[in-house]
């Protein structure tokens, strides 16, 4: 953060976007909070969800093909954009982000009955497997195209400056729908968190839970990370935003 000229206080452009994304999600975090554990995951058909999740697979791809162009010219401005070990993490985020996708495609694919993960070793389970590679490895390759330090960048395109922000909106989607099923359904539905307060159980259950954030929220916010991941408040942001909820049920609730 900064003061600009006329004295208020302002952002870097490179922190700005995911701060603004951080802020949605844990907003809508909490407003579908109350209606995620009314309407729990298990009451859902396969078919929905599997619709829901290859949503948030093409929510992502798209969302990420349409920042690749503004995102790509802000890392151009930045003066850590020929760092090393800013592509060696870069790169090894990216690994992580295939694999979560793998698993989101490889799932959406088997609750839409394209293949039976109970029934493994047959010709059409290994081809819908190689399938569900093919496009983890296409929505993480443009991920990837969008964060790496740019190479031969062309002018700013008429529409970079429109294109954002529903960029942004479809990441959001995207995010809101994975974590869903995944960090919501695990957390809040399959073990639901109860009133504990301010106990030593309560702490070893929220030290415990924590590190598994890193599995959750940060591949989905991957192309934010790109700008702001050397800001330590990033990262307690990003623990925030996927434990707030939890910390709220076990120390207030």
């Amino acid at each position: 953060m900064r003061w600009n000229k006329l004295g208020i206080l302002s952002l870097q452009p490179d922190r700005i976007h995911g701060l603004f994304f951080d802020g949605a999600i844990l907003l809508g975090n909490f407003y579908l909070l109350g209606p995620i554990l009314a309407s729990p995951v298990e009451e859902m058909s396969d078919r929905n969800i599997g619709l829901l999740l290859e949503l948030g697979l093409f929510a992502h791809l798209l969302g990420a093909w349409l920042k690749k162009g503004p995102l790509q010219q802000r890392l151009e401005k930045l003066e850590n954009r020929r760092s090393k070990n800013r592509e060696n993490l870069l790169g090894c985020l990216t690994f992580a982000h295939f694999i979560f996708f793998l698993i989101v495609a490889v799932m959406s694919l088997a609750l839409l009955g394209f293949s039976n993960l109970d029934e493994p070793g047959g010709f059409m389970e290994f081809v819908w497997i190689l399938i569900s590679f093919v496009i983890a490895a296409i929505i993480s390759g443009m991920v990837w195209q969008a964060i790496r330090r740019p190479i031969g960048l062309k002018g700013q395109g008429i529409w970079w400056r429109y294109q954002e922000m529903p960029s942004d909106l479809l990441l959001w989607l995207s995010t809101t729908i994975l974590t869903r099923f995944f960090w919501d359904a695990l957390f809040l539905e399959l073990e639901p968190p109860t009133y504990i307060g301010l106990s030593m159980r309560a702490l070893v259950l929220i030290a415990a839970t924590s590190a598994l954030f890193m599995v959750f929220y940060v591949p989905v916010r991957l192309l934010f990370l790109a700008e702001d991941y050397k800001y330590p408040a990033t990262w307690f942001r990003l623990w925030l935003v996927a434990m707030l909820p939890m910390i709220t049920i076990v120390f207030f609730r």
